[in-house]
């Protein structure tokens, strides 16, 4: 691998990584957090797309990472799903 490639992804991961440690040793699990968070993930997404479709950095594999975030933005907006208040008929 080249330095621009590993330059990238340690950017990438390492604000990643970041992000996940602070948000969960930093918060108090609500619905606020789990929406903030989801939110947070989409300059991932655009990441993705940006180096894998208009740069051509990386290959096929990058979807695997694309999943991932996928995963965690699916599980952020159950969290905030679950935690929404409960209608009482």
């Amino acid at each position: 691998m080249n330095s621009v490639v590993i330059k990238i992804l340690m950017g990438c991961f390492g604000a990643q990584a970041i992000l996940s440690g602070l948000f969960t040793a930093l918060s108090v699990f609500n619905r606020t957090i789990f929406l903030i968070y989801g939110i947070a993930f989409l300059p991932f997404f655009i990441f993705n797309y940006y180096f894998l479709y208009a740069e051509s950095v990386f290959n096929n594999w990058m979807f695997l990472y694309f999943g991932a975030n996928l995963v965690m933005a699916g599980l952020c907006g159950l969290g905030w799903w679950l935690l929404s208040p409960k209608v009482e008929d």
